[in-house]
């Protein structure tokens, strides 16, 4: 496809005024437009018009991008846009080089150009049309203190065939642009597509399907505080895509890629969506020495055991206020704490407290889950360990010290004898 065309000035038949010719494939004259008795050389208006529409495009990438792309991290998209402006500046400054240096050159690089911009605008174009879906038929949330339009099932259909139809339209223009017609000719232009649809759908197929049914499910939303099944840490989702989903590690911060399949085939928890009001219920074990037994009779043992069940439940209740107390611990004031005794072993009893921390909110900032997740048990234990000390009921399984002391002492009196 040349877009270079020499001009041919002559007279109108009809009405004897100037008009400005080409010639076509066959050698055949084609009229042109002719204005003022001015020749309009197409080649060098097409030229002037791309270079126009390029600059303002580069001037203004950051509030076209602004419009249509939600989120944080515009500033890569932008550097993209202007990537491919300043790339298609070369490709047009080289083509008109080799058009002043060649007058037969057939502008491949101009074409490259048109066929870098004709994907970078499908893709631009699928960006746009994936915003108007979701400001039509996703869902508005509050998030973070903004308001987000979240996809949905039927705003991710709408994105499926906006998809389909500018790939198709983008393969097209693709083989017009290098005048691709034996190729259509050959196999049929629903032949390719047809053809680039089987080889690759076992790739892209199974994830947009469990992308769909993620949304469809309306059990995990973006900001949910979710835990998956062989990792340990808690993760946020941040969006879910066509083929993969973005996770933020609340632990680490990390950014974290899973693809769509491989996040819906396993056990997801939602730690933004709990199953009762109270919130996680936590758990901590902690190991309390026995009771050392003074009465003789059964019912003086009954009434220091009472006794010692008392220290334990004024130990835990005396936790407990310190944590309501506490504004950045974020366990549920309405909840009490529970303790039971879980274990009696050979050298302490196992009392396991139970507390349940507040629901997560839907959040993208990882400090905000951790605030709930890591430093609210760190401070319960914290409190815990605290109110041992001033309760007199170490945590250190006296038996198993004196123990450790005693043979301590037996292996210092080995060495002085040696």
């Amino acid at each position: 496809m040349s877009f270079r065309h020499n001009l041919i000035l002559t007279t109108h038949e009809n009405d004897g005024r100037k008009v400005a010719c080409k010639e076509d494939e066959e050698g055949k004259l084609m009229t042109l437009p002719f204005i003022d008795g001015i020749s309009i050389d197409i080649n060098w208006w097409l030229h002037g018009t791309l270079l126009a529409i390029n600059i303002c495009l580069f001037v203004f990438a950051k509030p076209i991008i602004g419009k249509f792309h939600e989120g944080k991290d515009q500033v890569p998209q932008i550097k993209v846009f202007r990537a491919f402006n300043i790339l298609f500046f070369f490709v047009h400054a080289f083509d008109i080089i080799m058009i002043k240096l060649h007058p037969d050159y057939e502008n491949i690089l101009l074409n490259m150009g048109y066929s870098l911009l004709a994907v970078y605008a499908s893709m631009f174009s699928f960006q746009v049309v994936s915003y108007l879906s979701r400001k039509r038929f996703g869902d508005k949330k509050s998030l973070d203190g903004s308001v987000t339009y979240q996809d949905t099932y039927h705003s991710r259909l709408m994105d499926i065939a906006a998809g389909v139809l500018l790939l198709v339209s983008t393969l097209y223009i693709l083989i017009v642009i290098w005048d691709l017609k034996s190729v259509l000719e050959t196999t049929g232009f629903l032949g390719i597509v047809a053809g680039i649809i089987v080889l690759t759908n076992q790739i892209w197929a199974p994830d947009i399907y469990n992308g769909m049914m993620i949304l469809n499910s309306k059990m995990l939303d973006d900001g949910d505080v979710i835990t998956i099944e062989g990792e340990t840490d808690e993760f946020i989702i941040n969006k879910v895509n066509f083929v993969y989903t973005v996770l933020f590690n609340i632990r680490n911060n990390q950014r974290v890629l899973m693809r769509n399949s491989q996040l819906f085939n396993g056990r997801i928890g939602n730690l933004s969506k709990m199953g009762s009001r109270d919130g996680i219920r936590m758990r901590w074990d902690l190991n309390i020495g026995y009771l050392s037994w003074q009465g003789k009779t059964p019912a003086d043992r009954e009434k220091e055991y009472s006794q010692y069940r008392n220290r334990i439940r004024a130990y835990v209740d005396a936790v407990q206020k310190a944590t309501f107390d506490d504004s950045e611990c974020k366990v549920n004031k309405n909840r009490e704490f529970e303790h039971n005794i879980t274990l009696a072993g050979d050298y302490a009893v196992t009392v396991s407290i139970f507390f349940y921390i507040e629901e997560v909110p839907k959040t993208r900032i990882t400090r905000t889950a951790r605030q709930y997740l890591a430093k609210t048990p760190f401070l319960v234990m914290e409190q815990f360990n605290k109110y041992a000390a001033i309760h007199d009921l170490p945590l250190s399984t006296p038996q198993l010290v004196d123990y450790a002391h005693r043979s301590n002492d037996v292996q210092e009196v080995y060495v002085e004898k040696q």
